[in-house]
């Protein structure tokens, strides 16, 4: 469970999703955001990955939808948990660096150029 409050990325539920554990976060969390988008609806428990939504006013809401994903997991049998548990290894690979990478080069040539345009724009 990592109901962050904010977390810029959240590699913690990333690396609990890597290794097939089923995993619950938040849309403060990048990680959460990017799940969200990824399925296209608000992520549930069954996807592998729950995503809670989160404010700064909704403490109770999101508890109570937390201690409701506990309840959801006991009570799945054996059978669904591990197809639970392949969503959310799926998920994860879906995170990794070789599909992440573009957006990286993409950041950084962009730094660089607008780095470098400053530099021979004020010689």
């Amino acid at each position: 469970m990592f109901p962050s409050y904010y977390e810029p990325w959240g590699y913690t539920p990333l690396e609990s999703a890597a290794f097939r554990v089923p995993t619950v976060t938040s849309d403060l969390a990048g990680f959460g955001m990017w799940v969200n988008t990824l399925l296209k609806h608000e992520a549930q428990l069954e996807d592998g990955v729950k995503v809670v939504h989160r404010t700064d006013s909704n403490w109770d809401e999101a508890s109570d939808d937390i201690s409701l994903q506990v309840e959801k997991w006991v009570g799945k049998s054996s059978a669904e948990r591990e197809d639970i548990r392949k969503k959310a290894g799926k998920i994860a690979q879906k995170a990794l660096w070789k599909h992440f990478i573009k957006y990286y080069l993409e950041a950084y040539n962009f730094a660089v150029e607008k780095t470098w345009n400053k530099i021979y724009d004020n010689n």
